[in-house]
């Protein structure tokens, strides 16, 4: 297993960097930090490795939501990336989730598991999210995508703590 990992999206607002094997994958999608200062380091998911699962890990420079103006590269990247895999999976959190399901249908993915993922930033998709829509003013909403781009057939669970 390559421990540097291989790239498969560069971006400077998005990375994509694929550790181990490719048929069978779990991707890992960077989730919000108020204390971001560019891209987290990744690495392979051990447990998984040990398994013969690949580590695809999808991270932002900063808390952007996925929603760049590299995100159609990023997709062709995935998609060309994942078009052999036989089995595309994620474990995700809030911004992760969001992220997991933009690129659903890229990666090919076939089932998720999504913590209390957002479903948009912006008020005209989600007026009920007043926090998360006095940030969506800095993102543009054409790459808000995600009724059209979620992979129609992906299975999981979705996640929500009642209180929030």
């Amino acid at each position: 297993m390559n421990s540097e990992g291989t790239p498969i999206f560069i971006g400077n607002d998005i990375r994509a960097v694929h550790f181990g094997e490719t048929e069978r994958i779990t991707v890992g999608f960077d989730h919000g930090r108020p204390d971001r200062d560019g891209f987290p380091e990744v690495g392979p998911q051990k447990k998984m490795a040990l398994r013969g699962i690949g580590t695809l890990m999808v991270t932002i420079s900063k808390n952007s939501w996925f929603l760049s103006p590299e995100l159609p590269a990023l997709r062709d990247a995935l998609q060309k990336h994942c078009e052999n895999s036989h089995d595309v999976r994620a474990l995700t959190f809030s911004m992760g989730g969001f992220g997991c399901a933009l690129l659903s249908r890229a990666l090919n993915m076939r089932r998720a598991i999504m913590f209390s993922p957002q479903y948009s930033i912006f008020p005209a998709k989600a007026p009920w999210d007043k926090r998360r829509n006095r940030i969506s003013k800095s993102f543009d909403a054409a790459f808000d995508d995600l009724d059209e781009t979620i992979k129609p057939d992906l299975e999981g669970v979705i996640l929500f703590d009642p209180r929030i």
